[in-house]
């Protein structure tokens, strides 16, 4: 057996730009929405939310982190709404850097992701 040895990427604190590439539903301990974000240098990071989607019943503005980001991405928020429709999409994003035990993790800034 032969495992490929990757090098790890820095990415700078700060804003970036970036294309969606990926969307895809994470149900493990928590039912999660995950959004991978390819940046302009080459880099990926992954981003993830809540899966549910709650809007005000009176004003219908975004109550729930995954709802604050799609409305970001231009979603109308109505019955339903697709997220892997954000795939490809151009966004800008803020970048900041948290460490942990485990070490120093780039970490998207929540509310941070719009569309270019």
């Amino acid at each position: 057996m032969s495992i490929e040895i990757k090098k790890t990427r820095v990415i700078n604190d700060g804003l970036h730009n970036g294309k969606i590439v990926e969307v895809e539903r994470r149900q493990d301990k928590h039912d999660y929405t995950d959004y991978h974000i390819l940046l302009e240098d080459g880099a990926k990071i992954k981003h993830g939310v809540p899966t549910d989607v709650y809007v005000d019943e009176a004003t219908g503005k975004p109550q729930s982190k995954h709802a604050r980001l799609l409305s970001a991405l231009g979603f109308v928020l109505t019955e339903s709404v697709d997220p892997k429709k954000a795939i490809g999409m151009k966004i800008n994003v803020e970048i900041r850097h948290e460490t942990s035990d485990r070490g120093s993790f780039a970490k998207v800034v929540d509310g941070s992701i719009k569309k270019v």
